[in-house]
């Protein structure tokens, strides 16, 4: 016991975090995409008491609901409120910080310095960090990847079938997610000469898992007609071919992705690690290289539908990368002790910045994947206040996403009554922040130069605003 609880100390602390984390966003509402993937969806499960396996088709993406069906058993058993929500999904943060410390375990053995520095990377990454404060399905997808990862490592591979389940279980994105574990899979035996690939036990935890992701598709075809190819217009323009320019304009829109927030600093150690290798002629060890293809791996999957299609790419949908990505950078570290410290100071000053990264209005970007969005709940409840003083109804005034609909779906507070979509030419009274992306940059320069300020409120690097005709 005397040598396991110092062992364990960098997960206990995490967990205390992760707890003070969640108890202090318990009262924020569904923000983002969460409204869409959480929210709604386990709305419609929980109101019809779970009597039916698929969606209705407006609220049908295609998406395997096992998150959805999961937030409405909690709601259920605990209650339909936020705090119910928010804690939800407290033990799949709890999960996640429990892989990675026992990676940081297993590729830094007995180097608690290293442990606690990687720890510190991983608290202060801001995708993860702002992830960590929403009702997330894709916190799940984090977990499986990591549990996926960390099962192949140890030669575990009972755990490979669940980790795949909770993969194609939440999303379709899931399905590329595995796709990346299975070459991950293949990386690890080829470096360590393993033939076990050739037997059929290696492939049955795949096999069985896409079995099952296809028996609900034939059961979705049979109930609906389709699958994945919705024909519902408000998903149906994100599952097109991209044309050249848009491949092109999408490649380098990955490329910002993955360098955004922050992460470059990271991303600048592995060129730098492999031209010491090769100017000093040294072997890349085999714990870098399977780090490495932690990274790559993911996005070798994920990049042909990102790239081919025309669904928008988020900074979350690379974030099983990103992990990897700074276990590689501490590898390399350890592997250059006389100017680690020196690197490892750099990075994460660079990643600390990168939670305050905040573009101006007329650049969109991925709100829900920064911390840097949490004043705005306290903006949006002081917003609402001001209407509800001055009489004026919601239905009247209007926004963008993700402030569109029932105060219900949002909030969870019993309010049919909701904010319409922003129409300036109809419209008497529109709420806008930037923490929203739809506003044209014709419609906020009319707003900024043709309406009045009627009610606004600022709180660190977002701010909301009421103007009046």
């Amino acid at each position: 016991m005397p040598k396991t609880l110092p062992a364990q100390l960098p997960f206990f602390a995490a967990t205390a975090l992760l707890a003070l984390l969640t108890w202090s966003v318990q009262d924020h509402a569904f923000f983002w995409d969460t409204l869409g993937q959480a929210s709604r969806r386990a709305h419609w499960y929980y109101d019809q008491q779970f009597r039916q396996l698929y969606l209705p088709p407006g609220l049908d993406a295609g998406h395997p609901p096992l998150f959805n069906i999961y937030l409405a058993a909690c709601w259920t058993v605990f209650g339909k409120t936020l705090a119910v929500s928010h804690w939800a999904v407290f033990p799949w943060l709890v999960g996640i910080y429990w892989q990675l410390t026992q990676l940081l375990r297993y590729f830094f053995p007995q180097q608690m310095n290293w442990q606690w520095a990687g720890l510190g990377l991983f608290l202060i990454d801001p995708v993860l960090l702002g992830q960590s404060t929403l009702v997330a399905p894709d916190l799940v997808l984090v977990f499986a990847f990591l549990l996926g990862s960390r099962s192949i490592l140890r030669q575990q591979r009972g755990w490979l079938f669940p980790a795949l389940l909770l993969l194609l279980g939440v999303s379709l994105r899931g399905m590329f997610i595995a796709a990346g574990l299975f070459l991950w899979d293949a990386w690890f035996h080829y470096l360590y000469k393993n033939k076990a690939w050739r037997q059929l036990r290696w492939w049955l935890p795949y096999l069985g898992a896409f079995s099952l992701l296809a028996l609900f598709w034939w059961g979705h075809l049979e109930a609906t007609g389709w699958v994945i190819r919705t024909p519902n217009p408000a998903w149906s323009g994100h599952r097109k071919i991209a044309d050249i320019p848009l491949m092109l304009r999408n490649t380098a829109v990955l490329g910002w992705r993955a360098l955004d927030y922050g992460r470059i600093g990271l991303w600048a150690l592995l060129p730098g690690g492999m031209w010491v290798y090769r100017k000093q002629r040294l072997p890349i060890p085999i714990n870098l290289k399977l780090a490495i293809g932690g990274v790559v791996a993911p996005i070798l999957a994920l990049a042909p539908v990102l790239i081919a299609t025309t669904n928008p790419t988020s900074h979350r949908y690379l974030l099983p990368a990103f992990l990897w990505l700074t276990l590689s950078a501490l590898l390399w570290m350890q592997q250059n002790p006389g100017i680690w410290r020196g690197w490892l100071v750099a990075a994460s000053m660079i990643l600390v910045s990168g939670n305050g990264w905040v573009y101006p209005r007329q650049i969109a970007q991925a709100w829900d994947c920064t911390p840097a969005h949490l004043p705005y709940y306290t903006l949006r409840n002081s917003a609402i206040d001001w209407l509800s003083r001055q009489g004026i109804p919601f239905d009247s005034v209007g926004t963008q996403f993700p402030n569109i609909g029932p105060r219900e779906i949002i909030d969870l507070n019993g309010e049919a009554s909701g904010f319409a979509p922003a129409d300036l030419t109809q419209q008497r009274y529109i709420l806008y922040s930037n923490v929203m992306n739809d506003f044209s940059d014709a419609e906020l320069a009319e707003l900024t130069h043709s309406w009045n300020v009627a009610f606004r409120a600022k709180k660190g690097l977002v701010e909301c605003v009421v103007y009046a005709r």
